[in-house]
């Protein structure tokens, strides 16, 4: 695998952590609206080269590959706004809380995996955001978790290495004593908590102190996980973006066939109309000889509009009007000439 390819694979599976943060966190009426058939031709198009209106074509009988580019184009938009986001807070009040629908179908399962480990976040971080103030990460303690991922994340995407992560950035500089900033937060958290919920410290066995704790200690490491995810979305969201297309190869390459297949036939089609109005055009300017060389021997011209073929009757029309030697008139006023008759007038070479 080249290292363009071990790239992307490397921010889908961060990308997906990042989804997994966000599908448990977002509010109900946060949305990310699935594209309209207009916005799907469009991407389609670009990643196909083909024109809007040979992909518009290609799709018109085609409901399923239009369902599937559409949960394509959906998650590309997802990429799109999680790469573009001002930061993690921003991206969760907007992000759309039911795309999970969408993400299993467009992530392949290996990555899938990742979202579905952190449902056991769920329940956790729902009852802290609803009991308890929730304070911004604190930039030093950010830096020290993103630089340990970006030593390791290339190899390991455990939660052993969040872990790992998360245990050098809250520790002191010199590496031996919890940080006293973030550790005077997270306790005033923990407190806060177990106000918020009515428990009795005193009540409470050593247990049910360490789930609590692991609780929050897991909330405090997903979310900077998030913000580092969110950070290598922004550097590499087009691998991500040509990594999900690369997924739906099969179905470009059908909708690509189909288009050229469409093309052939309105190309072919085309040719044939060509063709057969150059066999009418010929076909009536000799009409037109055998006509003209037959009346005007003996007579005058003094009417005629040009030869057309009506499409609708499937005819030549004829209009003259000639003034013989002894002032005798003869009209033919849109006079409708069949391809059967035509055919006939040209055999003998004579208009009567």
């Amino acid at each position: 695998m080249s290292t363009r390819q071990n790239k992307a694979t490397i921010i889908l599976i961060l990308f997906s952590f990042f989804i997994g943060f966000l599908l448990y966190t977002v509010p109900s009426d946060a949305y990310v609206r699935k594209p309209d058939k207009s916005e799907v031709i469009e991407e389609v198009s670009k990643v196909t080269g083909l024109t809007n209106d040979a992909v518009s074509i290609a799709l018109k009988d085609s409901p399923q590959l239009l369902n599937t580019f559409s949960d394509v184009v959906t998650t590309i938009k997802i990429v799109n706004f999680l790469s573009e986001a001002k930061d993690v807070d921003a991206a969760i009040e907007v992000f759309n809380y039911s795309a999970e629908k969408v993400l299993d179908k467009i992530l392949p399962p290996n990555v899938n995996i990742f979202i579905k480990s952190l449902k056991v976040y769920k329940t956790s971080l729902e009852l802290y955001r609803d009991s308890v103030y929730i304070p911004k990460l604190d930039n030093q303690i950010y830096e020290r978790y993103r630089g340990t991922r970006l030593q390791n994340f290339k190899r390991d995407f455990s939660k052993d290495a969040l872990v790992e992560a998360y245990t050098i950035a809250t520790m002191s500089h010199d590496g031996r004593f919890p940080n006293r900033n973030y550790y005077a937060v997270v306790n005033k958290m923990y407190e806060d908590y177990m106000k918020a919920k009515g428990y009795n410290k005193n009540l409470m066995d050593k247990k049910m102190e360490r789930h609590l704790w692991n609780q929050i200690q897991e909330f405090w490491m997903y979310r900077m996980e998030a913000r580092f995810v969110k950070e290598m979305m922004r550097e590499g969201k087009q691998d991500v973006i040509n990594h999900i297309w690369k997924q739906y190869s099969t179905q470009l390459s059908q909708l690509k066939a189909k288009a050229i297949n469409i093309k052939n036939e309105q190309t072919k089609a085309q040719e044939n109309i060509k063709q057969d109005n150059s066999q009418q055009k010929t076909e009536m300017k000799q009409l037109q000889n055998i006509f003209e060389s037959q009346f005007s021997k003996d007579s005058k011209l003094t009417y005629s509009k040009p030869w057309q073929h009506d499409v609708k009757n499937k005819c030549y029309t004829v209009s003259y009007c000639y003034v013989g030697s002894l002032g005798d008139r003869w009209c033919w006023d849109n006079v409708c000439i069949t391809q059967g008759q035509a055919k006939e007038i040209l055999k003998r070479g004579s208009w009567k």
